[in-house]
């Protein structure tokens, strides 16, 4: 998988190109996402949140998408293992891929059984995406790498259109891999 172009004028293209679709809406800027414990976002994250405040994707589609907006940009954790066990993984194994990983597209509401594509903050492998679902969210081998920057992500979703669950991995990286 070659790196998608992550400059800002791709990026506003390609929300262009989104907004464009009838079964697509791209919301208006609503401010950065808050993010307490993490000192800076990957620039193409901080990118999108000047240019929009999250988007729907394919609303008529098998699979609709939310790219969640600076307000629902959450720790995947607690989420997707509930927040006492996402409490016991930061306590026991602070350094665990988990903890870094946000909460970035989802099936719309925001349900733990949807499928979500989670975005790695740790710094060491900041902008890293992943296709997670609530049974396979930190388990070796079952976090595959999809995208290594926003831009790489949201192409990848409109190619898709939401006819697949996840977005497929075009190689064989894992999270836990790299």
């Amino acid at each position: 998988m070659q790196p998608q172009d992550a400059s800002p004028g791709s990026l506003a293209r390609l929300l262009g190109d989104i907004a464009a679709r009838t079964d697509c809406e791209v919301l208006a800027p609503r401010g950065a996402a808050g993010v307490p414990e993490t000192p800076t976002l990957p620039e193409d994250l901080r990118r999108l949140y000047d240019l929009c405040g999250g988007a729907f994707l394919f609303s008529d589609s098998p699979f609709p998408r939310r790219v969640c907006g600076p307000d629902s940009f959450v720790p995947a954790s607690p989420r997707l293992l509930g927040e006492d066990v996402a409490q016991q993984v930061a306590h026991d194994e602070p350094g665990d891929l988990t903890n870094g990983c946000y909460v970035l597209v989802d099936g719309g509401n925001g349900n733990s059984t949807e499928p979500h594509l989670v975005i790695d903050l740790a710094p060491e492998r900041a902008g890293r995406v992943y296709a997670v679902a609530w049974d396979t969210y930190g388990l070796v081998g079952e976090m595959p790498v999809v995208a290594t920057n926003v831009v790489e992500l949201l192409q990848l979703l409109l190619d898709d259109g939401g006819r697949e669950a996840l977005p497929a991995a075009t190689d064989n990286r894992d999270a836990y891999d790299l």
